[in-house]
């Protein structure tokens, strides 16, 4: 691991299945918002021998027009959600400020939880996100 810069990390590692269903799903999302990565992948994708089935990701809050466009994008990329199947029903989730679950089509793990940010802290750490 090699820090660029105060917002940059480059990662010299193979990389694991995680790590690339996290790269292709974040590639995704962050064609329709911002988002931070948290929790235990955060301590894997650094360097912790340690094992995760799902990857924590959180972000702004958005419109369900807005919505629509990701969960499409995501559908078209073989992605589903755990929760339900309905674009509706999966945004009335988040707003009731309950996580969403995404995985690839045929299997459940790995998947990701999405969430809106809560609290000031989850806004700090939307502000503050280092690229890898």
């Amino acid at each position: 691991m090699k820090f660029i810069d105060s917002e940059h990390i480059e990662i010299n590692r193979e990389l694991s299945d995680l790590d690339k269903f996290t790269f292709d799903f974040t590639n995704i999302l962050k064609k329709h918002t911002d988002y931070v990565i948290i929790s235990g992948y955060v301590a894997i994708l650094l360097g912790r021998a340690r094992a995760s089935e799902d990857v924590d990701i959180i972000i702004p809050r958005v419109d369900f027009s807005d919505f629509k466009k990701l969960y499409k994008n995501l559908k078209e990329n073989d992605y589903y959600c755990l929760n339900a199947e309905e674009e509706r029903i999966v945004y009335s989730y988040l707003e009731e400020n309950l996580a969403i679950r995404f995985a690839k089509l045929d299997t459940i793990i790995p998947n990701v939880e999405l969430k809106w940010i809560k609290n000031d802290f989850d806004k700090i750490a939307l502000k503050k996100t280092i690229d890898v």
